[in-house]
């Protein structure tokens, strides 16, 4: 192979993921949704439990990201605003992790389609937001990054959002992903404390929130090199006072997402003017091959299943989970109203953020008592022969028919007996 130019070799261990591939026999990619630093984003179809997810797909080699990814996958929350990794699986150099998908796009896009948006709209979506955070910060993390990319949406009029992306979330008291020199978050959304690299802290992610309620309003974010300061519009007013309190230096800064939760319920926003906001679908249609029940076969399709197993060599499929609803007022959601009342008729007081308590090691239940001291520490006295055991006959052994065996057994216990004696007048001499 002297002289053969090796650039042109295939390299087998850097190979990109294709459309149909399956990962570990379960995850299937359909189409490539979306691609990033953190990984390319794929439609999905999960063989096992049937329906589509989403895919993000990372290089093991890529240390850094699958360790926050990692970390990602096991903090599964079970909310309807918090959109977490519902499994992963690797495949050769590569790890897939999958999660629900969200049609609607971000909040991101929304700014770009609308521009400002109105309070109706608004307030409701934060509200939500911070009901997701209050999970978040009751479990002992801090999410880092809420922005608007990361606050994702469920097509329909309703405001209906989901906060995604964990790889950054960062649990207290425990050691960083990254040197003390480095900050983790989005310039312009970090909190003066977060720049100057601060731990972690649940009102760090409450400043990002007032930062992007003024953005949502607006249309615009405040500078990253001044301080933030509340709209001159909303200046005096109770949700002016919500946003101050939000975006205040530590310690004026409100403490915990609850008490966030509870000042903007008090918030009466004004009347829409115009057309309501509506989220769209923002995926494109399924590619060719593929339908609302997953991978079609070759002939009809009656009951939309596949008609022979997938590559993946599974024998049963499953439906999909029922779709939610268009509304976006599925699982007790209800829509704001004019009232202070816009919160869910189930929804129950948040309890205030509470660390955890420093873990303590458990005391062994039953600790080993010391072995009591011999009262005579001298030589042990060990007798020459110990009393013969008289032999223990089992029941139906006098039944026996066999001539002889019952007379063995007392001439063995004699004859012990004798050797016993003679030694002992041995040792006496």
């Amino acid at each position: 192979m002297s002289g053969q130019d090796l650039s042109t070799l295939p390299v087998l261990w850097d190979t990109e993921p294709v459309m149909g591939e399956i990962f570990a026999g379960r995850y299937e990619l359909v189409d490539l949704l979306g691609t990033g630093g953190m990984g390319d984003v794929w439609r999905i179809w999960d063989h096992r439990d049937g329906g589509y997810r989403a895919g993000k797909v990372l290089r093991q080699s890529d240390s850094t990201s699958l360790l926050r990814f990692m970390r990602e996958a096991r903090w599964r929350f079970d909310h309807p605003h918090l959109l977490a990794p519902s499994g992963w699986a690797g495949e050769d150099d590569r790890i897939i992790f999958a999660m629900p998908l969200v049609h609607g796009g971000s909040a991101a896009g929304l700014l770009r389609d609308y521009g400002p948006l109105p309070q109706t709209w608004v307030l409701p979506a934060i509200g939500q937001l911070l009901e997701a955070l209050h999970v978040i910060h009751s479990a002992g993390l801090v999410h880092r990054d809420v922005k608007p990319a990361n606050i994702l949406l469920r097509p329909g009029t309703v405001p209906d959002i989901v906060l995604s992306d964990f790889g950054t979330a960062a649990p207290i008291a425990e050691p960083r992903l990254t040197r003390v020199t480095q900050v983790i978050g989005t310039p312009g959304y970090m909190s003066p404390e977060a720049r100057y690299g601060a731990d972690p802290e649940p009102a760090q992610d409450l400043y990002a929130v007032g930062i992007l309620l003024i953005e949502l309003l607006t249309g615009a974010r405040p500078g990253q090199d001044e301080p933030a300061q509340v709209p001159p519009r909303f200046a005096g007013t109770p949700l002016g006072n919500v946003i101050a309190h939000l975006i205040a230096d530590v310690p004026a800064r409100v403490t915990s997402a609850a008490q966030a939760w509870r000042e903007l319920a008090a918030v009466v926003p004004e009347p829409q003017i115009g057309e309501p906001v509506e989220v769209f679908d923002q995926i494109e249609p399924l590619p060719a091959g593929w339908g609302p029940q997953g991978p079609l076969g070759t002939g009809p399709q009656d009951t939309g299943l596949p008609s022979s197993p997938s590559p993946g060599g599974l024998d049963e499929f499953y439906a999909p989970p029922p779709a939610r609803a268009e509304s976006g007022q599925a699982l007790g959601q209800e829509q704001f109203g004019p009232s202070p009342g816009w919160a869910p008729a189930s929804h129950q007081e948040p309890v205030p953020f509470q660390e955890p308590a420093p873990f303590q090691e458990a005391a062994p239940a039953h600790p080993a008592a010391p072995l009591p001291a011999p009262a005579n520490p001298g030589p042990e006295v060990v007798p020459v022969c110990a009393p013969p055991t008289p032999a223990t006959v089992p029941a139906h052994a006098a039944s026996s028919t066999k001539p002889g065996k019952a007379q063995i057994a007392p001439v063995i216990v004699v004859a012990g007996g004798v050797l016993c004696i003679l030694a002992a007048i041995i040792v006496a001499l």
